[in-house]
This record gives structure tokens, C-alpha cells and sequence, in this order.
């Protein structure tokens, strides 16, 4: 369990303009461009339910690569994801899966879409400053909620993180919500070390606990190390 204690409210709470308020988490998700974790994910999908255990290593800019754990941590396979291709390396079976990036999916879920999945991982999301956005506060949080009341953001102001996203559609309907908790400090850095996210119209619920994580770290392996191949398999979406 996380032993980290927010600090007191900034000055200028409640006032914050929202221009302030995404500046603030911009600012302090800016200086975060890599890291390595120790990750547990647990997925539940119309089509299967499940948990996986991934080493990762993550460039912000372009690459993901995953070790992926199964019992005693014994590594069962390997997965690299770049901005436009996925490869999964089953080490057991010597099989090579590879296709568009957004079809990691049918491998590994993920709490984000893929060009958000770093920020997803990370706690590091932020308002689009492009959008217009209403302010509102309570004791703790402030809540940005675009102006068609559509997409909505609590930030915790002692840590300037999104601790909420949430996305509806014009019924009113939740479309998609991701929750950041168990903040906790990796060397100067604040990152959560769960996230829930949940699209319930697809029903699919996606939880991440990071049990170790290295910001910026000095050496970054991305390499997949293909060992032999004994198939090719070219992974095509259904649509």
C-alpha cells in the first residue's frame, strides 16, 4: 500500500482559471519520456476474463515492449508495440504474431487507446487545452467539464493529476471512465500505482497495479530477441 501523503492545497485554491489548471498538469507530466514497471493487469471482456504479469519498458515517443510472466515468473512471451505495428513473440509455441498496433488488443488489453496508453499508464493525461472547458471545485478536487458536458476531469490540485476521466454519450451514458488512485512517489516523480478503466457499453473493465516503477530510467531495452520461428502469423482485424 502506498505510504505517500499529498501535500497541503496550493495557493489560489479554488480560483485556478482552467487555462492554470491544464498548465499545471501539462507541466508536470512534461518531464516523464520513459520508464520501467513491474506490472499486473487484470482484464474482464465480453470474450474472456483474465490476469497477466508484465515487465515493461516504455518510450513515450514511439515503442512499448512487454515481457509477459506466468507462474514462478517463468516469461512466456514477449510483445513490442511501435506507433503503427505490434509483434508478440510466444516463446512456448515459437510463434511469431504481428499486425496493426491497434490489434495489440487481442493479446494484451490496455487501459487506454494506444496513442494515449503512456499517459494511461502513467497518470500523466491532461485536458485538451484546444477545448473549452467549465471549472468547478469541491474541498479537494477541482472538475473541468467540456462545455457540451460530455467529457469531464477531476484533478487533484496537491499533485496537479488527473484522479478521473470520464466520457459520455448524449444520453447521459457513461462511455468510457478511467480512475487514478494509490498515488505514490518513484524518486521525484507521483504516479498512481492503480488505474481502473471501463468502457461498459463494450463491457470491458481493465485494472493496473504497478508494483515497481523507474522514471526516466538510464538503460531502456526495447529489444525483442526473437529466438527461433517455427510461424509467421499475420493478425487481421474482424471489421
Amino acid at each position: 500500500m502506498s505510504t505517500f501523503v499529498s501535500p497541503d492545497l496550493p495557493s489560489g485554491f479554488p480560483n485556478h482559471t482552467a487555462s492554470e489548471i491544464i498548465a499545471y498538469v501539462e507541466s508536470d507530466a512534461e518531464a516523464l519520456e520513459s520508464l520501467t514497471s513491474k506490472t499486473r493487469i487484470r482484464y474482464e471482456t465480453p470474450d474472456k476474463n483474465g490476469s497477466v504479469n508484465l515487465n515493461i519498458a516504455f518510450r513515450k515517443s514511439d515503442s512499448l515492449f512487454a515481457s509477459v510472466r506466468v507462474t514462478f515468473g517463468i516469461e512466456a512471451a514477449r510483445a513490442l508495440i511501435t506507433r503503427d505495428s505490434f509483434f508478440v513473440y510466444d516463446r512456448v509455441r515459437k510463434k511469431l504474431y504481428h499486425g496493426e498496433a491497434k490489434m495489440i488488443k487481442a493479446f494484451i488489453p490496455t487501459p487506454a487507446p494506444l496513442d494515449e496508453l503512456f499517459p494511461g499508464m502513467t497518470g500523466t493525461m491532461a485536458p485538451d487545452r484546444a477545448e473549452k472547458w467549465k471549472v468547478s471545485s469541491d474541498s479537494l478536487y477541482y472538475q473541468l467539464v467540456s462545455v457540451d458536458g460530455l467529457r469531464s476531469y477531476s484533478i487533484d490540485p496537491r499533485i496537479w493529476k488527473v484522479v478521473r476521466m470520464e466520457v459520455r454519450g448524449r444520453g447521459g451514458e457513461i462511455v468510457e471512465e478511467r480512475v487514478f488512485f494509490d498515488f505514490d512517489r518513484f524518486g521525484s516523480y507521483v504516479i498512481p500505482r492503480r488505474i481502473e478503466a471501463s468502457r461498459p457499453g463494450d463491457g470491458e473493465k481493465v485494472s493496473v497495479y504497478h508494483r515497481s516503477v523507474e522514471i526516466n530510467p538510464d538503460e531502456l531495452s526495447l529489444n525483442l530477441k526473437l529466438g527461433k520461428i517455427s510461424e509467421r502469423i499475420l493478425v487481421r482485424s474482424r471489421e
